[in-house]
């Protein structure tokens, strides 16, 4: 999963979001059964893959990604735990 985030960064910086954006999504679909949605590299992968929705102007997409991490990891992991601040601040900056 870390490779494909960083494939997907350098995809964004070549100035290819669509693709970029797509990678992260097949990523996470493909990763769930074998790892479970409330994985680390999951979570984290759809944290990035909500940040590349902002950054296509598309918060609805966003939004829906970060609810999604949230309520995977929230089952797991403490409301103290980082990426699960992280996903809950973006979250917030989403919805406002």
């Amino acid at each position: 999963m870390i490779a494909t985030q960083h494939q997907a960064l350098a995809m964004r910086a070549a100035g290819d979001l669509t693709s970029a954006r797509r990678l992260l999504a097949d990523a996470i679909v493909a990763a769930r059964p074998a790892y479970g949605e409330d994985h680390q590299d999951v979570l984290a992968t759809g944290h990035l893959l909500a940040r590349l929705h902002r950054e296509a102007d598309d918060p609805a997409a966003a939004r829906r990604v970060l609810e999604e991490a949230y309520a995977a990891g929230e089952r797991r992991r403490g409301d103290g735990d980082p990426l699960m601040l992280a996903l809950s601040f973006d979250l917030a900056g989403v919805a406002e």
